[in-house]
């Protein structure tokens, strides 16, 4: 069952939405601090060279959850652990901003909620 926050901020064929699967990961992280940690590895990248991605992924056990990870020049890479497939939507600079400086106050403008916490899944 998708999550109701995804059907608010990601309907059917909105056009910053994009479903991907299979994406790689790389640099794993473990410790269940995605948003924390994308924001970390966007800020401390090249400008222009990385973006952040945030949305769901749909876990092994058909679980829709709050996810965020990165892109690089188009191409999607996972930096938690490997999921079924990813939905989500490309930050601009400025909403990648927005999104370190602070994440529960991000996710309320856009349609989001609060409930989640930064440790995402």
């Amino acid at each position: 069952m998708i999550d109701l926050e995804l059907a608010v901020i990601l309907p059917p064929g909105s056009p910053r939405a994009v479903l991907k699967k299979n994406v790689p990961v790389e640099n794993a992280c473990d410790d269940r601090q995605c948003h924390l940690n994308v924001g970390t590895y966007w800020a401390a990248a090249f400008p222009g060279d990385l973006d952040i991605v945030t949305g769901w992924a749909l876990g092994r056990d058909g679980t829709w959850r709050a996810h965020s990870w990165l892109s690089s020049y188009g191409d999607w890479f996972d930096i938690q652990r490997p999921y079924t497939a990813h939905y989500g939507v490309i930050l601009t600079p400025a909403e990648a901003e927005d999104f370190l400086t602070n994440w529960a106050a991000f996710r309320q403008r856009l349609g989001m909620g609060t409930a989640r916490s930064w440790g995402g899944d």
